[in-house]
């Protein structure tokens, strides 16, 4: 962080196009000589400290911009273990540096200037500022170029972090928006390539592959690719990331009339949900959409779907049939919304009728247990 944080301050000082970016490819420094500019970075940052506590009477406003710097980079620019780098991080930071800049500048002109007329001082220091300007009002322009479209500046991000993950990634998802999807593949896999285990983009990507696939209507090679990527999943993945995997499968393999594949994948994919404390509801919803689909189709060709032994429905309305997988996978919730929906319109129901009175029995002894629950005398005194 300190070679980051130096970086940072010449980012300041000479904003070129060419290193500005997204996504940054930072070697990690491993002693305080490897790389050198560790332990340069280092005793640079460490001056800076001195030289402003050293003349803090004499100009007061330097000391105050250089600790303004270091104290609003120390949550994200210290030991806590965040990403490297992001030049966003450096906005806030940059006030204090800049004060700082311009208040030593300003005296070290009036320094160098002191016998030159206030009129001609005034004039050669808006002679300096244009040509200040000039350069940097070009270097907008060509930065302006990248931020084009959303493929120009995740291709700009690719390009200046060849060896970056997450900038491949983002890539893909650009060109798998604009239609390019043979790109976009190719630019998953190189993010899948280059990423380690447990790093973010994996599921990201897979998601991007099998989109980008299923939308140009090759769902045989969609469904045999998300398999493999989800058999080569790293250890640790996010639960909500494997859902709207898992979602997103429900519906190719339901289209292409694999109902019991659809089953299965809507069914992994819940249980993922379960993992979170809380979910989008969309995403339940669009579980029961598929499930309703498949049963439907399933009633005309009637087929065992969660391997019971009994065609499904069964002669349950769907919303019943679901809502009793659904109290399989302990989604009460959900399980007691879709029965009092299927009561509604098929009020004599027995098997709903009787979910109906589990769910309320499990939700009375809940409430009990959380009325004789206390804390004091449960954790606090023992």
């Amino acid at each position: 962080e300190t070679r980051v944080l130096v970086w940072y301050i010449s980012l300041l000082f000479w904003p070129s196009p060419s290193r500005l970016s997204l996504e940054h490819d930072v070697p990690v420094s491993t002693s305080l000589i490897h790389p050198w500019t560790t332990l340069f970075s280092a005793a640079f940052l460490l001056a800076l400290l001195v030289f402003s506590f050293w003349k803090r009477r004499e100009y007061p406003l330097i000391t105050y911009g250089v600790l303004w710097f270091f104290f609003n980079s120390a949550i994200e620019s210290t030991a806590y273990p965040l990403e490297l780098v992001f030049e966003h991080r450096v906005y806030l930071p940059s006030v204090g540096l800049l004060l700082a800049a311009i208040v030593g500048i300003h005296s070290l002109c009036a320094a160098i200037f002191s016998r030159v007329p206030h009129k001609d001082f005034a004039t050669l220091s808006w002679c300096v500022f244009a040509l200040c300007v000039s350069p940097l009002t070009l270097a907008t322009f060509e930065r302006n170029a990248a931020w084009a479209n959303i493929v120009s500046i995740n291709a700009d991000a690719a390009c200046k972090a060849p060896n970056n993950p997450r900038a491949h990634s983002n890539l893909a998802v650009a060109l798998a928006r604009v239609g390019r999807y043979e790109e976009a593949i190719r630019e998953a896999r190189t993010s899948i390539a280059l990423g380690k285990e447990n790093f973010e983009c994996y599921l990201v990507n897979a998601n991007t592959i099998f989109l980008s696939y299923t939308d140009r209507r090759e769902y045989t090679k969609a469904i045999e690719a998300l398999k493999v990527l989800l058999d080569n999943k790293p250890r640790l993945t996010t639960s909500q990331g494997l859902f709207t995997l898992y979602s997103n499968l429900a519906v190719i393999q339901e289209r292409v009339g694999n109902y019991r594949g659809a089953y299965e994948a809507v069914r992994n994919g819940l249980g993922y949900m379960s993992e979170l404390q809380k979910y989008d509801r969309e995403y339940i919803e669009s579980s029961v959409k598929v499930l309703q689909s498949v049963l439907h189709k399933a009633s005309v060709r009637p087929i065992d779907l969660n391997g019971d032994g009994v065609l499904d429905p069964g002669g349950m309305p769907t919303r019943t049939w679901i809502a009793k997988e659904f109290l399989k996978m302990d989604r009460r919730k959900d399980a007691k919304a879709l029965l009092q929906a299927s009561l509604s319109d098929y009020p004599q129901q027995e098997e709903a009728r009787s979910l109906m009175a589990s769910i309320d029995r499990a939700d009375d002894l809940d409430r009990l247990q959380k009325n004789h629950w206390d804390f004091e005398k449960r954790f606090v005194s023992r």
